[in-house]
């Protein structure tokens, strides 16, 4: 229904468990893109158990945290000013946090107080799930995570992904305990879509293996 809720990766973790207590009972392949492998890597870190396989691509997370979330905010175009202000992605972040919370100044509010109240959320978020999740990614604290994570892990991405650059696959391939990495040439952010064949050869490969 898209309500003013804690749209976190803490919060979806604790769904994805919910889901597994009551309808897997086993280890399981998890796999998730974008803002969807934060969700995916805040669960393998915390119940390594759980997870048999780790399948990220184009993962949100340790890196670009911030360019990530103004992509959320970016769809919204939150005022008239937006368009204005110079495309990169820091000035527009903090363009538009000075916007919407600019009362903080006024009434100091730590920003996990303003995530994880109702009531702050509506007044300062607007209640807005985009907006919502963008600054709980960016506050979330994955710093210590990836070595908690035991299950393989394949990591895929896409070389011209302009939203959350290829660098940070080696980021991750070098932090995770056991990963391998592939890099598709030509394919920006969707790989599932962009190359809907090579991606579930290569996934069906790992899971083969």
């Amino acid at each position: 229904g898209k309500g003013n809720e804690l749209y976190s990766p803490a919060s979806y973790t604790r769904f994805i468990r919910w889901i597994a207590d009551t309808y897997i009972n086993q280890p399981f392949v998890l796999i998730g893109h974008s803002m969807g492998g934060a969700i995916a890597l805040n669960y393998a870190a915390n119940y390594p158990q759980h997870v048999a396989r780790l399948i990220l691509i184009d993962a949100a997370g340790i890196l670009h945290r911030a360019v990530f979330s103004t992509h959320l905010f970016d769809a919204l175009k939150p005022a008239w000013w937006w368009d204005t202000i110079p495309a990169t992605n820091s000035e527009k972040l903090h363009a538009l946090l000075g916007f919407d919370i600019a009362d903080l100044e006024k009434y100091p509010l730590p920003l996990e107080s303003l995530l994880n109240t109702p009531v702050a959320r509506q007044v300062f978020l607007g209640g807005n799930p985009a907006k919502i999740a963008g600054l709980a990614l960016v506050e979330h604290n994955f710093s210590g995570q990836l070595t908690r994570i035991t299950a393989p892990t394949l990591i895929i991405w896409g070389k011209d992904d302009a939203l959350i650059y290829a660098s940070a696959a080696q980021s991750f391939d070098e932090r995770l305990p056991n990963s391998e990495v592939i890099i598709y040439d030509g394919i920006g952010h969707l790989p599932m879509e962009e190359a809907p064949t090579r991606t579930a050869r290569d996934i069906d490969g790992f899971l083969d293996r």
